[in-house]
C-alpha cells in the first residue's frame, strides 16, 4: 500500500515538515509504504531492495534517503545509510538471472535462485532520481539545505497548542515547522532561509467534517520578522486550493 506526497500543498495539509533533528531539508517527494499479507506486516528480505523513481525539478541536488518517525505530532526524518539515491544519468548496476547459463540444468524447476547471476548496467533517467530502498514506512528523498542567508521569524495572534504553523518554501521545496514558545501564544521559526520568498500557513481543525480556521500570508523572511495572525473560518479544501494557488505565484 502506497501513499505518495509530491505536491507541496499536500505535504503542508498533512503537516509533513522537512526537518531532520532541526536541520532543514529540501524534498523531492515523500511516501508511506507498507506491505501486508493476511493482515500481518511484512519486511524486506535482507540484501534485497526495491526501486522508486521520482521526477526531478530544478537543479540536480545531493539527495539522500530519509525515514520518518512521528515526534510531537510532526515527522522527524533520519538519514539512512543502507538506502541511497542515484542521480539523474548515473549508472545503476543490478544483479539479474542469466537464463542462458543456469547452474543446475537437470534439476532446474524455474526458480530464480538456480540461475547464474550477472551484473547488468543501465542508466537512470536524465529527469529522475532513482531511490534504491530496503525500508518501508515513511520515506523521503531529501537534500540538506545549506543556505547561509538565515534569519528568524516570530508569529503571534490566534495561536494555541492545537494550531499548526508552517513556513512553506516553493522553489526549494521545504516545509518548516514553527515551535511554540513557553507563553503558548507565540511560534518561533529560527535560522530560516532569507534568500527566497515563503508562505506562512496557519490552520486548526474545528470539526471532523473538514472545517478549519486558517491564515496564509506570502512574505520575505528577513524583511518581515514579526507576523500577527488573525484566523478566519474556512474548509480544508479551500485552504489546500489557496496554498496551491499562492505557491504557483511565487
Amino acid at each position: 500500500r502506497v501513499s505518495e506526497y509530491l505536491d507541496l500543498e499536500a505535504v503542508a495539509m498533512k503537516a509533513m515538515t522537512t526537518t531532520s533533528s532541526g536541520t532543514k531539508l529540501q524534498t523531492a517527494g515523500m511516501w508511506y509504504i507498507d506491505v501486508v499479507c493476511n493482515g500481518k506486516p511484512l519486511v524486506m528480505k535482507p540484501g534485497k531492495q526495491y526501486m522508486i523513481n521520482v521526477n526531478m525539478t530544478g537543479d540536480v541536488k545531493d539527495m539522500k534517503v530519509f525515514t520518518g518517525q512521528q515526534k510531537n505530532g510532526l515527522l522527524n526524518w533520519k538519514e539512512e545509510s543502507d538506502d541511497h539515491v542515484i542521480k539523474p544519468g548515473d549508472p545503476i548496476t543490478v544483479k539479474v538471472a542469466d537464463s542462458s547459463a543456469y547452474e543446475n540444468e537437470e534439476n532446474w524447476e524455474g526458480e530464480g535462485e538456480n540461475y547464474a547471476m550477472r551484473d547488468q548496467v543501465y542508466f537512470a533517467n536524465n529527469n529522475q532520481y532513482g531511490l534504491q530502498l530496503n525500508d518501508f514506512g515513511w520515506l523521503n528523498c531529501d537534500a540538506f539545505d545549506d543556505t547561509q542567508q538565515l534569519t528568524d521569524l516570530m508569529v503571534r495572534g490566534d495561536i494555541d497548542e492545537k494550531t499548526i504553523v508552517m513556513l512553506v518554501y516553493g522553489k526549494r521545496k521545504s516545509v518548516l515547522p514553527g515551535y511554540l514558545c513557553k507563553d503558548k501564544k507565540t511560534v518561533l521559526f529560527s535560522n530560516i532561509a532569507s534568500d527566497e520568498t515563503a508562505m506562512l500557513v496557519v490552520f486548526k481543525k474545528t470539526d471532523e467534517k473538514g472545517s478549519v480556521s486558517r491564515y496564509t500570508q506570502v512574505l520575505q523572511p528577513g524583511k518581515e520578522n514579526r507576523i500577527r495572525v488573525s484566523m478566519t473560518a474556512s474548509t480544508a479544501e479551500n485552504l489546500r486550493n489557496e496554498i496551491k494557488g499562492k505557491l504557483s505565484d511565487l
